[in-house]
């Protein structure tokens, strides 16, 4: 997905998830430089976030087109979706937190606030990682 490619992404991982409906998804996250000008990161500071990056979920039918902007703040993981775009389905919310908790470890080394600590997410019906 080109709009993954956000100037000053300071890590990249794509999971492959294999979803209930025999649907093989792909999973894009970026982690964000919170000193970089990009609207991510713009966004990011406004809020007040510890952390933020991009999520883009590709073969998935009626998936939103764009990715998706994510922030932690506190202890809470925000999902920002454009007004335009439809939401993520049931199915894919279920598998989010896992992948989340995934990408959070696998950059454990650039970004350990984010490894280890607890993340509620409240988008996804208050389901926490880790």
């Amino acid at each position: 997905m080109n709009d993954l490619v956000v100037p000053g992404a300071l890590a990249w991982r794509e999971y492959q998830v294999h979803l209930p409906s025999h649907v093989t998804a792909t999973l894009s996250f970026t982690l964000g430089d919170p000193d970089h000008e990009a609207w991510p990161a713009v966004v990011a500071r406004q809020r007040g976030a510890l952390a933020f990056g991009m999520l883009a979920i590709d073969d998935v039918p009626d998936a939103p087109e764009k990715a998706v902007l994510w922030t932690v703040e506190q202890d809470r993981l925000s999902i920002i979706c454009e007004r335009d775009d439809p939401d993520h389905s049931e199915e894919v919310k279920r598998v989010l937190p896992r992948y989340f908790a995934m990408f959070f470890d696998d950059i454990k080394d650039l970004a350990p606030q984010l490894a280890a600590r607890e993340v509620l997410m409240p988008c996804l019906g208050d389901t926490t990682l880790h």
